[in-house]
This record gives C-alpha cells, structure tokens and sequence, in this order.
C-alpha cells in the first residue's frame, strides 16, 4: 500500500478517534497520512497537490518547487535581508509621500484638524511602529501626537 506525507500547508482526513471511532483531523506539513483516511480524501489531497506519495525506500518525499521564469525577480526571490520590510504598493506609498509633504516644514505637530495620515506620517517620523498607529482612532492619534510633541 502506498503511503504519503502532506506536502501541503495541511490536510483534514479520516483519523481513528480515542474512543475507537473515526474522525476528521486536520494534520500539518510533514505528517503522514493514517491508513483510515478514505480513498476519496486521498484523491482529492492528491489532485490539489496538498500530498505526495512516500517512497519508503528513500523517506519522505517534498515535491519540487516551481518557479515561474516569466515572473519578476520580487516575486521569485525574497530579500537577503529577513528584516527588510515588504514592499509598498505604489498608491499606498503615493498616499504616504502627500500626507508627510503635510507635515510643518520645522517638524513641529501637525495641527489636530490635520488628517489622520499626517498624524500617522508624524508619528512613524517619530518612531512609533506604523503597525500600531494606523490601527489608532482619530482621538487616539492626536492623543499619541500631543504626548509625542512634550517628549
């Protein structure tokens, strides 16, 4: 009988439950798969590519990576740098560059009629994770702006 390993994210097949009956679990990249799992689950793990089949002669088995020749290096590539930030969408970015052209020319507070964005745009400049304020509310920006601002 053949066996196989998910290759996938993960998989919900059949399991043999603790009080003997079955059940569905749902098992992680690595597992593999319990001989309980019908032949339609493995069929359809099979065609979604989430399973491959385990040569036992030679271990597990992962299937190759493809990558597309055609697609741009960002994609098929990631940074050598783990830390370095994902990139930001141009008309996200765009957004961002007119807020901080907002900003007082002497990087003094924005006014607290000022939009959220340059209050973000304030605060990031000031080291607050941009993470953390644009999730903030209004009240809570110009909040976080005017402590800022006396530090």
């Amino acid at each position: 009988m053949t066996s196989y390993q998910v290759t996938g994210q993960c998989a919900h097949v059949t399991v043999e439950g603790f009080g003997g009956g079955l059940q569905k679990q749902l098992l992680y990249r690595g597992s593999f798969i319990p001989d309980t799992a019908t032949e339609d689950e493995i069929k359809h793990l099979l065609s979604i590519n989430a399973i491959s089949p385990v040569d036992p002669d030679f271990g597990t088995h992962e299937p190759p990576r493809t990558v597309d020749p055609n697609a741009p290096p960002s994609e098929t590539r990631r940074s050598a740098d783990p830390t370095a930030p994902p990139p930001v969408d141009p008309e996200v970015q765009r957004k961002r560059d007119e807020a901080k052209a907002k900003l007082p020319a002497d990087g003094s507070a924005p006014d607290g009629r000022a939009s959220d964005a340059v209050h973000v745009e304030y605060l990031v400049g000031k080291g607050f994770s941009r993470d953390e304020v644009e999730k903030a509310s209004g009240k809570d920006l110009r909040d976080l702006t005017k402590e800022a601002a006396t530090k």
